[in-house]
């Protein structure tokens, strides 16, 4: 059972190599938010943040806007966040 269990992970599980490259890649893209967008704050969430995704997945960045700022243009949010992608 053991082994069977090594196997599975070692099939699901990133290497550390592609981990960092894609770590890496999440972590510009966080930078260039954090730098060019006043009031708000980019992070990495998911499983990118708890270190527990797999092969296959996708860098869930979570953007905090100052809520006194944009309470009153929450739908507008996309478009701001835009203009800084």
């Amino acid at each position: 059972m053991k082994k069977l269990l090594s196997e599975v992970l070692e099939d699901i599980k990133p290497s550390k190599e592609y981990e960092k490259e894609i770590l890496d890649k999440a972590d510009q893209i966080i930078n260039r938010i954090n730098k060019s967008i006043r009031d708000a704050k980019a992070v990495l969430g998911g499983s990118g943040a708890k270190g527990t995704w797999l092969k296959t997945f996708d860098a869930d960045i979570f953007v905090m806007f100052n809520y006194g700022k944009y309470k009153d243009k929450s739908d507008k949010l996309s478009d701001v966040l835009g203009k800084h992608l």
